[in-house]
């Protein structure tokens, strides 16, 4: 016999189990019912729980209905004065727990002994038959939804997930989007042990040679072929000079460049409600080292951080000049503009 197939390797079923799941995010469960807190605590047993209820009924007074001997109305009354139709009554003590009585005498019959303890909860007392409606779902105005998470660190070489958009009420089988996003392009090294620190940093060019945008279906590949992208500040192919001073007895350093937005355009996409796109960006750079600079550092790491904000990343020390990307430094702004999607 032939190999037996597992449907649980196949891919397609295993992406719409991953992309089911991711969608859960989205689900609004209905409003929880607390059903009255359960007075059984040992010591009270059904039996008291029935009699409190039955007593209960039994002592009810209407106002409503005046044909009840129980409680005749006042014109009942004065017409059972005047025709001499006095009926001899038993007046019970004013707390009927402390007479006990036979189910007969309220007009049940049977011989079960009725009596009423305040001390006994009075628990369901209302229909056991509820409804409990489901409120109808809000409209939803978003078409899609995208994740906004800032400063996301990206390794040199590594495809990392900047954004993940979420299909939630497409119109559209298909949709061309635009993508924006503020990079930062992160140089960190360290100075040899062996030679004496130094306070100037020079001799680092580094040029940015593909930027590649990727995106994914759970786990496979979307075909994205006729989308560009591009800086809207910096051309990548330029090479970026680094010279600033060091802070004195520092033996390391992080240099923060501004590469200004990253801009994806025509990125056609099947838009099919509850699908779920990762997109993802992956740098790769080169790096050139004068001598005088492995004199005194070693390998410098590259990264890039993707929707950058000033939250959280200082771009005050070291200061940094760039040369030949573009006609002057890219000023660090005040602000970052957020990441969109469109």
């Amino acid at each position: 016999m032939g190999e037996q197939y597992n449907i649980c390797d196949n891919a397609v079923f295993t992406n719409a189990l991953d992309q089911k799941r991711r969608m859960q995010i989205f689900n609004i469960p209905p409003s929880r019912i607390n059903l009255q807190q359960s007075p059984y605590n040992g010591n009270i047993t059904k039996f008291d729980l029935d009699m409190r209820r039955k007593a209960e009924i039994l002592e009810y007074k209407s106002n409503r209905m005046c044909s009840q001997t129980n409680n005749p109305t006042k014109a009942q009354q004065y017409s059972s004065i005047m025709t001499g139709n006095n009926s001899r009554r038993i007046r019970p003590p004013a707390n009927i727990s402390e007479c006990r009585l036979p189910s007969s005498a309220s007009g049940v019959p049977g011989n079960l002994i009725l009596y009423n303890d305040p001390n006994i909860e009075l628990y369901n007392m209302k229909s056991q038959s509820q409804s409990y409606g489901i409120q109808p779902k809000p409209i939803v105005d978003n078409r899609w939804n995208y994740t906004r998470i800032q400063n996301i660190y990206s390794a040199e070489s590594e495809f990392t997930t900047f954004t993940t958009i979420y299909m939630v009420a497409v119109d559209q089988p298909s949709r061309t989007f635009r993508i924006n996003t503020p990079v930062v392009l992160m140089i960190s090294d360290t100075a040899l042990a062996s030679t004496p620190l130094y306070n100037d940093v020079s001799g680092l060019g580094i040029t940015i040679q593909t930027l590649s945008v990727n995106v994914k279906y759970s786990a496979n590949n979307v075909d994205i072929n006729g989308q560009s992208s591009q800086f809207t500040q910096f051309e990548p192919s330029k090479s970026i000079d680094m010279s600033f001073n060091l802070p004195a007895g520092t033996a390391s350093y992080t240099a923060y460049c501004y590469l200004g937005l990253f801009e994806i355009n025509n990125l056609n996409l099947q838009t099919e409600s509850g699908y779920i796109y990762d997109i993802q960006m992956k740098v790769t750079t080169n790096i050139k080292r004068s001598d005088a600079y492995m004199t005194k550092f070693g390998t410098p790491d590259i990264s890039l951080i993707l929707n950058a904000s000033m939250s959280d990343i200082s771009y005050r020390t070291p200061t940094y000049t760039i040369y030949g990307g573009i006609p002057q430094a890219v000023p660090i702004p005040s602000s970052f503009p957020m990441l969109s999607v469109v």
